[in-house]
């Protein structure tokens, strides 16, 4: 029963191996992990079909922005998972000050994409 994994006052049973204690978030990362693995393998795919496109596509990306992106989507999801750590400890104010500023260094993924896009539409690139 999926009840089992929880025990009477709502908290995970420490028994259960780890997989077993959050059900739902594994099938979430299975789901995406397979997702991931169909869009690279129709990547690769496309490329090997037209190797030419795909490299003068290239040269149009910038790799410090990706880098940036990188270490802001990272940065939100450590101060998420801090957050959460605290809500296990009743520490729920210092929980609502990470969770804010997870959403506020990843609300800047979201204007560095926006600026992205931007300067790729006005530089005539467009998915179609």
């Amino acid at each position: 029963m999926a009840s089992d994994a929880l025990m009477a006052d709502g908290q995970a049973n420490p028994g259960l191996p780890v997989h077993a204690k959050a059900p739902g978030i594994w099938a979430f990362i299975a789901a995406d992990c397979a997702g991931f693995a169909i869009f690279f393998l129709v990547f690769m795919t496309e490329r090997m079909k037209e190797p030419l496109l795909y490299d003068n596509s290239a040269r149009h990306l910038d790799i410090r922005l990706g880098v940036v992106n990188t270490l802001i989507l990272i940065s939100s999801s450590w101060l998420v998972a801090l957050a959460i750590a605290a809500v296990e400890q009743g520490k729920l104010e210092r929980a609502g000050r990470f969770l804010v500023s997870g959403l506020a260094v990843g609300s800047f993924f979201a204007l560095f994409k926006i600026a992205e896009y931007h300067a790729k539409v006005s530089d005539g690139i467009t998915p179609t």
